[in-house]
């Protein structure tokens, strides 16, 4: 469901009269069975998770204490409105009676942050520490944030698991179509995961991760229902990653070269040419190539590459390399020129 505005002006007290009666009486009834689960607000904006089959995530902007500007909920319904969203306004409209009837109340955010001001370090690092050990997720979400404070040379292997972890609790659910969009979520957050490495500098661990997403991405691929695209968009996603991270500063020759094997390993995968996604990583090999000067390595892989498709029954793919290692010819003389 995508961000709607609330073109038909219903308020927080007046929602149930103007919903449709069918998706109004689920909605109460998730409400009323205590579905709606951290509600909180920042400056207008409320969020909270609704429970049931999956959790969904609703959001829902406020002018004021009643005026409904937009909401969304992250479910796959295509209609005005969901059940879930309704199940929050009602939450909602209960928090803002309240919210009137006592307002020196703080709100959940200001109670936490005065909590944490009178905490003092040794107990954030005993607390820190005895959930690291407890809790597997909570220590790496932890070593991420902080990932700018590791200098330990196995930081890029640590992600990689990382990756390898994630994919073997959750890859199943690819396969189900109910289960998907947990699964895609969890890739969008491992990418995510990636970008905030690239942030904090730590440029290895960033490209492991990413090269790590995106083979098990493949994988994904080989065997999953991708009749939505959804799976080849987040391939698209990994290899567009990588792409922008070729493009980055700081980049050691050493890291170039793993760029690089990399990218020759993964384009001897059919997978990518099937998927019609072996251009878009082949251009990228090609200006790892250029910029390391590794133009006869480059001819030499595509020399490999003609020869194998050679044995195809259909002559395509052994002119594409063709055609590639014309192009890569052309661009190293007008380099010269």
């Amino acid at each position: 469901m995508k961000i709607v505005e609330n073109n038909e002006g219903f308020t927080i007290y007046n929602f149930d009269r103007q919903i449709n009666a069918k998706i109004l009486q689920r909605g109460e009834g998730y409400y009323e069975n205590g579905a709606v689960l951290n509600l909180d607000e920042d400056r207008g904006t409320w969020t909270a998770e609704v429970e049931g089959t999956e959790n969904y995530e609703v959001t829902v902007s406020l002018t004021g204490h009643q005026d409904i500007n937009s909401y969304f909920c992250d479910c796959p319904y295509d209609g005005k409105i969901c059940k879930h969203v309704v199940a929050v306004l009602f939450q909602l409209r209960d928090e803002i009676k309240i919210l009137l009837s006592a307002p020196q109340k703080i709100s959940n955010k200001q109670k936490f942050e005065v909590l944490l001001n009178k905490i003092t370090a040794d107990e954030y690092r005993n607390f820190i520490a005895h959930h690291a050990k407890k809790d597997k997720n909570f220590k790496a979400a932890f070593e991420l944030f902080f990932a700018d404070k590791d200098d330990n040379d196995d930081a890029g292997q640590k992600y990689v698991q990382t990756v390898k972890n994630a994919f073997r609790k959750f890859s199943m659910q690819a396969y189900d179509y109910r289960g998907q969009r947990t699964f895609m979520r969890e890739v969008d957050k491992l990418i995510g995961d990636t970008h905030h490495l690239i942030e904090k500098n730590k440029l290895s661990a960033a490209f492991n991760m990413g090269a790590a997403i995106l083979e098990e991405m493949m994988e994904v691929w080989l065997y999953a229902d991708d009749s939505d695209g959804a799976i080849s968009e987040r391939i698209s996603d990994s290899i567009q990653l990588i792409s922008e991270f070729t493009e980055l500063s700081g980049l050691t020759d050493k890291l170039k070269e793993e760029i690089f094997s990399f990218l020759a390993k993964q384009l001897k995968n059919e997978r990518y040419f099937d998927a019609d996604l072996g251009d878009d990583l082949y251009y990228i090999f090609e200006k790892v190539a250029l910029n390391l000067n590794r133009e006869k390595a480059a001819f030499d892989f595509l020399d490999r590459m003609i020869e194998a498709a050679s044995k195809d029954i259909y002559s395509y793919r052994r002119n594409m390399f063709i055609a590639w290692k014309d192009e890569l010819l052309k661009k190293i003389h007008e380099r010269k020129i």
